[in-house]
């Protein structure tokens, strides 16, 4: 019977094609084992039948070579910059907006001081009429 992992990263994936460290790792978490026990057995299950062939294991877990750290590896360098370049783009237009909205306050303000010089003028001039 083949059991797909229903959850993480690898959701979907049979166990059968995981990674042997990433299923131990799984197992060392508490939690998991607390919530997912059906599961924590299925694991038990397929890393048995690993350890039967001890060489096979041995050569699955040997690192040669120094893992990529995640954060140095291209997708996520691109992702990163991906994120880095919207983020600019929202705080570009922001400052856009920003410029456009204190640039209507002066309209506004001038227009005010137009319009209360046309009103005083006005006054001015109907005062004089009356006298």
């Amino acid at each position: 019977m083949q059991i797909n992992m229903p959850i993480g990263r690898f959701k979907g994936q049979p166990l059968a094609e995981m990674k042997t460290t990433y299923l131990m790792w799984l197992l060392t978490n508490d939690l998991f084992r607390h919530k997912r026990w059906g599961l924590t057995q299925a694991i038990l299950v397929e890393l048995s039948s690993r350890f039967v062939d001890f060489d096979e294991l041995q050569a699955e877990l040997k690192q040669d070579e120094s893992p990529v750290p995640h954060w140095k590896e291209p997708a996520y360098q691109a992702k990163k910059a991906k994120r880095k370049a919207a983020n600019l783009a929202a705080l570009e237009q922001r400052r856009v907006d920003e410029k456009l909205a204190k640039l209507q306050v002066v309209r506004a303000k001038t227009q005010l001081v137009d319009a209360s010089q046309f009103v005083r003028s006005w006054v001015e001039l109907d005062g004089s009429d009356l006298v």
